[in-house]
């Protein structure tokens, strides 16, 4: 890795661990493509969650596909549903193709609990 990359991977660190939404979204994408660090679904998940829960919308997409998966976390497609539902909201285009690929997959009974 270059003394750059280096240097931009402590950076993003940092700022991820300070409750920073677009730095944590940059980890979560780091760690799930393995860019400058060890590929991790598990804490890609972790990165994008955190992330997420303020507001972020790619993150919330993120987090929507890797549970809907099972990347790095038990497949749960009521938990996908429910974040690509907020970053759907907020317009993030992607979400809405896989929001409503999964509503299909759902029982109906299963909306409520999303």
């Amino acid at each position: 890795m270059k003394q750059s990359d280096e240097q931009a991977l402590i950076w993003y660190q940092r700022a991820a661990t300070g409750g920073h939404p677009s730095a944590q979204l940059a980890m979560g994408y780091r760690l799930e493509t393995g860019t400058g660090v060890e590929k991790s679904y598990q804490q890609a998940v972790l990165w994008y969650k955190r992330s997420a829960e303020q507001g972020n919308s790619v993150a919330q997409f993120n987090l929507g596909r890797l549970l809907w998966l099972g990347r790095g976390t038990e497949k749960n497609r009521i938990q996908a549903y429910a974040w690509l539902e907020l970053s759907a909201a907020q317009g993030y285009p992607n979400a809405e193709v896989l929001r409503n690929k999964i509503l299909k997959e759902l029982d109906s009974n299963a909306l409520p609990e999303a």
